[in-house]
């Protein structure tokens, strides 16, 4: 069984700016017999900056992501950034 879930980590504020993290969580377990095997891991996927005047949204490569293209990928995108 997998799980993935992709999400909104806490706002990071500096300055005039506002740093919203974006990570994606992997959780996989199988059971064979009396043995159990779990795999988690978090893995960074986006950032997406916000001053007074405009809103961003960066892949950790560094390109350039449109918000549309962002809040396909995270629910609540749009309610954070609100």
């Amino acid at each position: 069984m997998e799980t993935k879930k992709t999400k909104i980590e806490g706002a990071i504020s500096e300055g005039a700016f506002t740093f919203l993290p974006v990570s994606k969580t992997i959780c996989r377990g199988e059971q064979i017999g009396q043995t159990a095997f779990i795999f988690a891991a978090k893995i960074p996927v986006a950032i997406v900056v916000l001053s007074p005047t405009w809103k961003k949204a960066f892949r950790i490569s560094g390109e350039e992501i449109s918000l549309d293209t962002l809040a396909a990928e995270v629910p609540d995108l749009w309610e954070a950034i609100s």
